[in-house]
């Protein structure tokens, strides 16, 4: 399997004076998308045009994790005391079917809001609380949602056994 996958896990080291929006810019492909999870929240972004577009602004002092993905590969950065780590997991020629299985995972949100940055606030029931993702989510219903893929791949142990030895997110969509 690993001969299908890149899996690389390290401490990561940024240039010196450079922010991690900055190091994302550099990294960011057209059309990738960020999940971030803060002490205070989530943020949803994208790479637009070569550089990072958020719904809410990236604190350092609260960011605990993000992930940076598409339909091909992962970058996943999170925080261990005052350390940062980063872990790329991205597909390879040969990869198939058989070597993976996909889940969705569906969104809280039944009504989507377009905002003029291009994201949709998504929100649902009377509490108050939403979301903005950055793809069109207008159409969404109580049957029709955002959806967050994930991918996990298998691995065998010494016993022949399968097991998901990785999992990442690949696409953010309404279905």
């Amino acid at each position: 399997m690993m001969e299908k996958l890149t899996c690389k896990s390290e401490p990561l080291t940024i240039e010196d004076g450079i922010s991690i929006e900055a190091w994302l810019n550099k990294l960011g492909k057209t059309n990738d998308f960020l999940l971030a999870h803060a002490i205070d929240g989530v943020i949803w972004g994208k790479i637009e045009g070569g550089r990072l577009v958020t719904s809410a602004t990236l604190n350092h002092t609260t960011l605990q994790e993000l992930r940076l993905f598409n339909k091909q590969r992962e970058i996943h950065l999170w925080s261990v005391d005052d350390a940062w780590y980063a872990r790329l997991i991205e597909d390879k020629d040969g990869i198939t079917p058989d070597d993976y299985i996909e889940e969705a995972h569906i969104l809280w949100g039944t009504k989507g809001t377009p905002q003029p940055t291009g994201f949709t606030r998504l929100e649902d029931g009377a509490q108050g609380l939403a979301h903005h993702v950055p793809i069109d989510a207008t159409s969404v219903t109580p049957k029709k949602r955002v959806r967050l893929g994930v991918r996990h791949y298998f691995g065998e142990d010494e016993n022949g056994v399968n097991y998901i030895a990785y999992s990442r997110l690949t696409t953010l969509e309404v279905k």
